[in-house]
């Protein structure tokens, strides 16, 4: 476990790891804010709602290296995070109902999830394997082409109001 990559970035202060954990924490706020006629205007909708999932699964994984090296590879501490997804995607989906400009929709909260997802099976992957560039390129790009491919769904599927979140 000492030569993983997960292992070697648990290997910093508690305060860096929190530090990390707070910064992606403000990034999602601050992306929450965002309307679409600042800087978010110039993506397309299809990258916009795409870029839930890296943002939610940084959040994710900052939880887990918090954590410690070896909360990969615990069933609680893969629960904790994908609850901390799920709490922190609601809240964002309600936010942006009194943005002007954005919207609000429960597939955003599904590819929330799937990007917290995608983060813990590569965190799980990472923690168990040795720090080995090559044997890295086929889960992540497995992840990346399923992430694509659901941006799709998001983009082009009609628009799913979340459930006893209406302003």
């Amino acid at each position: 476990m000492t030569g993983s990559l997960f292992a070697r970035l648990c290997g910093f202060a508690w305060w860096l790891r929190l530090a990390g954990f707070a910064s992606c924490l403000g990034l999602l706020v601050l992306a929450s804010f965002l309307a679409p006629e600042g800087a978010a205007e110039v993506a397309t909708p299809y990258l916009r709602n795409l870029a839930h999932a890296p943002l939610f699964g940084l959040f994710a994984l900052s939880f887990l290296v918090l954590s410690g090296p070896q909360a990969p590879l615990r069933p609680r501490s893969w629960a904790l995070a994908m609850g901390l997804v799920l709490v922190a995607g609601f809240l964002d989906e309600w936010h942006q109902l009194y943005v002007p400009g954005r919207g609000s929709d429960a597939k955003d909260v599904v590819t929330d999830l799937l990007g917290g997802l995608i983060s813990l099976l590569l965190a799980a992957w990472a923690a168990r394997t040795p720090l080995c560039l090559r044997r890295g390129l086929l889960p992540l790009g497995g992840a990346v082409a399923a992430l694509f491919l659901w941006g799709l769904v998001v983009t082009d599927g009609p628009l799913t109001p979340l459930p006893f979140v209406q302003p």
